[in-house]
Protein backbone atom coordinates (compact mmCIF):
# COMPACT_ATOMS: atom_id res chain seq x y z
CA UNK A 1 0.00 0.00 0.00
CA UNK A 2 1.26 3.46 -0.92
CA UNK A 3 1.31 5.64 2.50
CA UNK A 4 2.02 8.93 0.76
CA UNK A 5 -0.07 11.45 0.92
CA UNK A 6 -0.41 13.25 -2.69
CA UNK A 7 1.00 17.00 -0.92
CA UNK A 8 3.66 19.32 -2.63
CA UNK A 9 7.62 17.73 -1.63
CA UNK A 10 9.85 19.81 0.02
CA UNK A 11 12.50 20.83 -2.77
CA UNK A 12 15.29 19.54 -0.19
CA UNK A 13 13.32 16.45 0.44
CA UNK A 14 13.67 15.11 -2.91
CA UNK A 15 17.12 14.23 -3.17
CA UNK A 16 17.30 12.87 0.37
CA UNK A 17 14.09 10.61 -0.05
CA UNK A 18 15.80 9.59 -3.56
CA UNK A 19 19.15 8.74 -2.21
CA UNK A 20 17.96 6.92 1.05
CA UNK A 21 15.81 4.84 -1.49
CA UNK A 22 19.18 3.83 -3.01
CA UNK A 23 20.19 2.81 0.60
CA UNK A 24 22.20 6.35 1.50
CA UNK A 25 22.84 5.91 5.29
CA UNK A 26 23.72 9.70 5.39
CA UNK A 27 20.51 10.43 3.59
CA UNK A 28 18.55 8.72 6.30
CA UNK A 29 20.47 10.27 9.32
CA UNK A 30 19.96 13.45 7.78
CA UNK A 31 16.08 13.21 7.28
CA UNK A 32 15.26 11.91 10.67
CA UNK A 33 17.53 15.25 11.89
CA UNK A 34 15.17 17.21 9.96
CA UNK A 35 11.77 15.37 11.34
CA UNK A 36 12.05 13.15 14.35
CA UNK A 37 11.42 16.00 16.59
CA UNK A 38 8.06 17.14 14.86
CA UNK A 39 7.43 13.49 14.96
CA UNK A 40 7.98 13.69 18.68
CA UNK A 41 5.60 16.88 19.07
CA UNK A 42 2.39 15.11 16.75
CA UNK A 43 2.90 11.78 19.17
CA UNK A 44 2.87 14.06 22.13
CA UNK A 45 -0.03 16.37 21.16
CA UNK A 46 -2.22 13.12 20.33
CA UNK A 47 -1.96 12.26 24.37
CA UNK A 48 1.31 10.10 24.32
CA UNK A 49 3.66 10.52 27.28
CA UNK A 50 7.41 11.79 26.35
CA UNK A 51 8.63 7.89 26.48
CA UNK A 52 5.79 6.52 24.67
CA UNK A 53 6.28 9.20 22.04
CA UNK A 54 9.92 8.81 22.18
CA UNK A 55 8.83 5.31 20.90
CA UNK A 56 7.03 6.14 18.16
CA UNK A 57 9.54 8.56 16.28
CA UNK A 58 11.81 4.69 16.38
CA UNK A 59 8.74 2.53 15.18
CA UNK A 60 8.38 5.30 12.09
CA UNK A 61 11.44 5.44 11.36
CA UNK A 62 12.60 1.74 11.31
CA UNK A 63 9.47 1.41 9.10
CA UNK A 64 10.94 4.20 7.24
CA UNK A 65 14.22 2.24 6.74
CA UNK A 66 12.16 -0.96 5.84
CA UNK A 67 10.10 0.49 3.46
CA UNK A 68 13.27 2.88 1.77
CA UNK A 69 12.73 1.31 -1.62
CA UNK A 70 9.54 1.66 -1.78
CA UNK A 71 9.72 5.38 -1.10
CA UNK A 72 8.78 7.89 -4.06
CA UNK A 73 10.76 11.53 -4.37
CA UNK A 74 7.82 12.76 -5.85
CA UNK A 75 5.38 12.66 -3.46
CA UNK A 76 5.28 14.40 0.32
CA UNK A 77 7.91 12.63 2.59
CA UNK A 78 6.37 14.39 5.46
CA UNK A 79 2.96 13.68 4.86
CA UNK A 80 4.01 9.93 4.53
CA UNK A 81 5.79 10.80 7.82
CA UNK A 82 2.33 11.80 9.30
CA UNK A 83 0.77 8.97 8.26
CA UNK A 84 2.97 6.58 9.96
CA UNK A 85 3.15 8.52 12.69
CA UNK A 86 -0.62 8.72 13.57
CA UNK A 87 -1.09 4.81 12.78
CA UNK A 88 1.40 3.90 15.48
CA UNK A 89 0.13 6.36 17.67
CA UNK A 90 -3.56 4.48 16.90
CA UNK A 91 -2.09 1.27 17.98
CA UNK A 92 -0.74 2.43 21.14
CA UNK A 93 -3.68 4.49 21.88
CA UNK A 94 -6.07 1.44 21.43
CA UNK A 95 -4.17 -0.81 23.38
CA UNK A 96 -4.42 2.13 26.05
CA UNK A 97 -8.09 1.43 25.56
CA UNK A 98 -7.96 -1.83 25.99
CA UNK A 99 -6.48 -1.57 29.24
CA UNK A 100 -9.00 0.59 30.43
CA UNK A 101 -12.31 -1.82 29.38
CA UNK A 102 -10.38 -4.82 31.03
CA UNK A 103 -10.12 -2.62 34.07
CA UNK A 104 -13.78 -1.77 34.01
CA UNK A 105 -13.09 1.77 33.92
CA UNK A 106 -14.26 1.98 30.17
CA UNK A 107 -18.45 1.77 29.24
CA UNK A 108 -18.85 1.05 26.04
CA UNK A 109 -21.42 3.49 24.02
CA UNK A 110 -23.61 1.02 22.68
CA UNK A 111 -24.54 -3.05 23.58
CA UNK A 112 -20.98 -5.34 23.43
CA UNK A 113 -22.80 -8.91 22.61
CA UNK A 114 -19.25 -10.86 21.53
CA UNK A 115 -16.92 -10.23 24.65
CA UNK A 116 -14.29 -11.00 21.51
CA UNK A 117 -15.13 -7.91 19.64
CA UNK A 118 -15.91 -5.81 22.70
CA UNK A 119 -12.24 -3.88 22.70
CA UNK A 120 -13.10 -2.88 18.86
CA UNK A 121 -16.57 -1.72 19.81
CA UNK A 122 -15.55 0.60 22.46
CA UNK A 123 -13.18 2.23 20.22
CA UNK A 124 -15.05 2.31 16.96
CA UNK A 125 -17.87 3.64 19.15
CA UNK A 126 -15.85 6.51 20.33
CA UNK A 127 -14.45 7.51 16.43
CA UNK A 128 -17.95 7.34 15.25
CA UNK A 129 -19.59 9.77 17.97
CA UNK A 130 -16.14 12.34 17.44
CA UNK A 131 -16.57 12.17 13.30
CA UNK A 132 -20.35 12.58 13.74
CA UNK A 133 -19.69 16.06 16.13
CA UNK A 134 -16.80 17.02 13.27
CA UNK A 135 -19.62 17.06 10.89
CA UNK A 136 -22.17 19.03 12.95
CA UNK A 137 -19.44 21.94 13.03
CA UNK A 138 -19.98 25.08 11.22
CA UNK A 139 -18.43 24.78 8.31
CA UNK A 140 -15.09 26.47 8.11
CA UNK A 141 -14.52 25.28 11.75
CA UNK A 142 -14.86 21.54 10.15
CA UNK A 143 -12.79 22.19 7.07
CA UNK A 144 -10.19 23.87 9.48
CA UNK A 145 -10.51 20.22 11.47
CA UNK A 146 -10.13 18.02 7.90
CA UNK A 147 -7.22 20.12 6.37
CA UNK A 148 -5.62 18.78 9.60
CA UNK A 149 -6.53 15.76 9.47
CA UNK A 150 -6.85 14.07 6.43
CA UNK A 151 -4.74 16.66 4.41
CA UNK A 152 -1.73 16.85 7.43
CA UNK A 153 -1.62 20.51 6.98
CA UNK A 154 -0.04 22.37 10.19
CA UNK A 155 -1.92 25.40 11.11
CA UNK A 156 0.44 28.07 9.09
CA UNK A 157 -0.52 25.80 6.12
CA UNK A 158 -4.28 26.38 6.86
CA UNK A 159 -4.32 29.57 7.22
CA UNK A 160 -2.47 30.39 4.12
CA UNK A 161 -4.18 27.80 2.28
CA UNK A 162 -7.99 29.72 3.86
CA UNK A 163 -6.62 33.17 3.93
CA UNK A 164 -7.01 33.20 7.59
CA UNK A 165 -4.77 34.42 10.68
CA UNK A 166 -2.75 31.15 12.28
CA UNK A 167 -4.25 33.01 15.96
CA UNK A 168 -8.31 32.50 14.19
CA UNK A 169 -7.25 28.99 13.10
CA UNK A 170 -5.97 27.89 16.54
CA UNK A 171 -9.04 29.21 18.16
CA UNK A 172 -11.24 27.12 15.73
CA UNK A 173 -9.32 24.52 16.78
CA UNK A 174 -9.85 24.91 20.17
CA UNK A 175 -13.23 25.84 20.19
CA UNK A 176 -13.66 22.33 18.30
CA UNK A 177 -12.08 20.51 21.15
CA UNK A 178 -14.24 21.75 23.20
CA UNK A 179 -17.57 21.47 21.42
CA UNK A 180 -16.62 17.35 20.83
CA UNK A 181 -15.11 17.30 24.71
CA UNK A 182 -17.98 18.53 26.36
CA UNK A 183 -20.22 16.48 23.88
CA UNK A 184 -18.35 13.14 24.62
CA UNK A 185 -18.23 13.69 28.52
CA UNK A 186 -22.05 14.28 28.50
CA UNK A 187 -23.41 11.48 26.47
CA UNK A 188 -20.77 8.63 28.20
CA UNK A 189 -18.43 7.46 31.07
CA UNK A 190 -16.19 7.47 29.56
CA UNK A 191 -12.97 8.31 31.56
CA UNK A 192 -11.87 12.08 30.62
CA UNK A 193 -8.39 10.89 29.87
CA UNK A 194 -9.59 8.23 27.54
CA UNK A 195 -12.32 11.51 26.21
CA UNK A 196 -8.65 13.85 25.35
CA UNK A 197 -7.30 11.13 23.42
CA UNK A 198 -9.97 9.90 21.38
CA UNK A 199 -10.58 13.67 20.19
CA UNK A 200 -6.75 14.17 19.76
CA UNK A 201 -6.74 11.19 17.39
CA UNK A 202 -9.72 13.22 15.23
CA UNK A 203 -7.84 16.45 15.20
CA UNK A 204 -4.10 15.82 14.97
Amino acid sequence: MNLFLHRGRKPEDFTLVKSLRLGSGQAYRLLFDKYHQKILRVSLSMGLVKEDAEEIVQDVFLQVWEQRQKLDENLSFNAFLLTLTKRFVIKKIRRSIISYSHQGNLICLKPVYHIETENEIIFNDLETFTQGCIQALPPVRKEILLLRKDKGLSNDEIALKLGLSKRTVENHIYRAFKYIKQHLEKESDIPLAVISIVIALMIY
